[in-house]
């Protein structure tokens, strides 16, 4: 388990910093010992989430969805809702990139349903600002902007958030008075 938990480790620092290939060393390498030696699950989960990363960054979208698939099972496996979500919210983004909007807006409302089992707030607001998208691509602003009023009334502790409108960067920031939630601007 220690060397499952070392690479781990070292797979998720080399993801954060940008370099997958390293990242995709380390993630790899629990995938191969996990017959061989006794890894947790959700070691194991982990790593295919992680390895489904690598793909969807580099345009690989069926070695993505595969990874998906593996991990979406093992989290399942073991009862873990929270990185379950996460799994088939990061699945959704892969089928919206590739255009398959009716697949992506299932995964991403099933993502936004789990989410809201364990009363999650924040994972509900990105589930919701994860939709909007959907909806902006299919020329339904009212529903993306809906999705959008959605995500900023969870947002409790953040004053702004940045979502495309329109192909716009419209500015979201706390505000009572829903007339005036809306200002165009550059989000960073």
């Amino acid at each position: 388990m220690g060397v499952a938990k070392g690479n781990d480790l070292a797979g998720t620092r080399y993801y954060g910093r940008g370099n997958f290939s390293k990242a995709q060393e380390y993630f790899e390498n629990i995938i191969v010992l996990s017959p061989k030696t006794k890894i947790p699950v959700a070691i194991i989960a982990n790593a295919y989430k992680m390895l489904l990363g690598i793909p969807f960054s580099t345009v690989n979208a069926e070695g993505a969805i595969e990874k998906a698939n593996n991990a979406v099972k093992l989290f399942q496996q073991v009862n873990d809702t929270l990185s379950l979500a996460k799994t088939i919210n990061l699945l959704g983004g892969i089928y919206w990139n590739h255009g398959k909007l009716e697949i992506a807006s299932e995964k991403l409302f099933q993502a936004l349903k789990l989410r809201e089992k364990p009363g999650y707030s924040i994972g509900v607001a990105h589930a919701y600002n994860n939709i909007g998208p959907i909806y902006d691509t299919q020329g339904k602003q009212n529903e993306a902007l809906d999705m959008y009023y959605k995500a900023l009334s969870k947002y409790q502790n953040y004053e702004m958030i940045c979502v495309l409108v329109g192909h716009q960067t419209v500015l979201l920031s706390s505000s009572k008075n829903r007339k005036d939630l809306l200002k165009v601007s550059t989000c960073f």
